[in-house]
């Protein structure tokens, strides 16, 4: 069997050999041609920087640290001329003097690994490192950035407007954008993260993951969608906030529609809410932990209605299976002004929120479900007025409905019967049904924060165990 496999091989290699030599090309020559690159331009660096092509030609060169923006830029002005492709970022620290605008389609920028490629310097006042260029005549599409450090420490120490490391102000539509594996810190005042800052345009089918954003002046986002966006990913990043007076980490802004959200850790010093959906609908939150903000009207994650942040109320949005500790509202539902209605339709489940101030807060809303969330060790479990058609129960530390058998026995003089409810506070609802018959006389209820009290007309007859009666009592 070995002697016969010899043979097919042998005849494998003399047929490529025959075809091969037709051409004039040996086996030997064909081994040593050097193989395709992933690449279409990759920006290396020693003493000087240059971006080269696929076949080892060179794009572009300069000065090390003088020239990195322009031969980065020279690269993805290559890259549009073919269409598309990948530029590659060496494992070097390119230096930014000015901004690289991304201006075409089908692009990704990769870099080497995250603290392998390492971008900084200081791209001048008010300005992004990188920014998506698209307008109303010129969107975008199909544009990855990933697996390089952004720091931040080199910009200037304050700002007059918005700029994120990765930044798009422009009233065009951006399409299947990915960000992953990025690493964006030292952020300086304005200059949070990552922002899609216009209320024109869109963005559409965005993902952004495993990232790690930090920020440490005031006045900045870590990762902000206040452009209007429609199916969004933000799944498995690590966004800290350092100063007490910055904005979110996640905001959720703009009618942003169909977004999953899940598996982040967001960390606040202080400043607006972690996690905020001002306004959102179709949103689902799960999974996360967030580290909450303690300042007064703000908390870890919040569902809202907020006039210049879109243009209806929040809508359809779950929050469910995270973990929140350490503010002032754990989760809340509210609206900043009266121009639009509460959000509705929002179901808050199966959370842990613990150490705030209210575990769970709500001052208005319709179709809302709270339920089966867990808001012990919080100096107020739940604070919930202004609801309409609302599922409220199941909530350990906030008990709002109880019930069992109470058994008393009667002397044939005590009129009043008491049962400690266990209710959070004064039931609106209660409900007494006489299970013997001596609990079945004239009788009327009424209760107060602690108990629930039965007062018969007529003292039930004397006896041991025999007044029974099932009780229920709802907040």
């Amino acid at each position: 069997m070995c002697g016969r496999l010899q043979k097919v091989r042998e005849r494998m290699l003399d047929a490529i050999s025959y075809l091969l030599a037709k051409k004039g090309v040996s086996l030997a020559e064909e081994a040593k041609k050097k193989p395709s690159a992933f690449y279409s331009v990759i920006v290396r660096k020693d003493a000087g920087v240059w971006a080269e092509d696929a076949d080892g030609n060179t794009i572009a060169s300069g000065e090390a640290g003088v020239d990195d923006v322009a031969v980065i830029q020279s690269g993805i002005n290559h890259i549009a001329s073919l269409g598309g492709g990948i530029l590659l970022l060496s494992a070097n620290t390119f230096t930014f003097s000015d901004k690289v605008s991304i201006n075409c389609d089908y692009i990704s920028i990769i870099g080497a690994g995250r603290g392998k490629t390492v971008i900084n310097g200081d791209p001048g006042t008010d300005k992004p490192y990188f920014e998506l260029v698209n307008d109303t005549t010129t969107p975008r599409k199909f544009i990855t950035i990933a697996d390089f450090t952004i720091d931040g420490s080199d910009r200037p120490s304050t700002g007059t407007q918005f700029s994120a490391a990765i930044w798009d102000e422009g009233d065009g539509d951006i399409s299947y954008l990915i960000i992953e594996n990025m690493e964006i810190i030292n952020s300086n005042p304005y200059a949070g993260c990552i922002q899609f800052e216009n209320s024109s345009g869109s963005l559409n089918n965005v993902l952004i993951r495993n990232c790690y954003l930090e920020t440490i002046h005031h006045s900045c986002y870590g990762l902000a969608f206040r452009k209007p966006t429609t199916y969004a990913f933000i799944i498995n990043n690590k966004i800290i906030m350092d100063h007490s007076d910055s904005y979110n980490n996640l905001a959720l802004y703009q009618d942003i529609s169909h977004a999953f959200v899940a598996g982040n850790i967001l960390i606040s010093s202080g400043g607006h809410t972690p996690l905020a959906v001002s306004p959102g609908s179709y949103v689902n939150v799960i999974g996360n932990i967030v580290k909450a903000s303690s300042d007064s009207g703000e908390g870890g994650i919040e569902v809202e209605w907020k006039s210049g942040h879109g243009t209806e109320t929040s809508h359809h949005v779950n929050v469910i299976g995270n973990v929140v500790r350490n503010g002032n509202w754990g989760i809340y539902i509210t609206r900043r002004d009266t121009s639009q209605p509460f959000p509705y339709r929002v179901n808050i489940i199966g959370n842990v929120v613990e150490n705030c101030a209210v575990g769970v807060y709500a001052d208005g809303g319709t179709d809302i479900i709270i339920s089966h969330n867990n808001v012990v060790n919080n100096t107020t479990s739940m604070s919930l007025s202004g609801l309409s058609n609302a599922i409220i129960e199941g909530n350990l530390g906030y008990v709002n409905k109880n019930g069992g058998t109470a058994t008393f026995s009667g002397d044939g003089t005590t009129t009043q019967f008491s049962i400690a409810h266990g209710l959070v506070s004064t039931p609106t609802k209660v409900q007494v049904t006489p299970l013997t018959a001596d609990a079945a006389g004239d009788f009327y209820v009424t209760a107060d924060a602690t108990n629930i009290y039965i007062n018969y007309l007529s003292p039930p007859a004397s006896g041991v165990d025999n007044v029974q009666v099932w009780w229920e009592g709802e907040v």
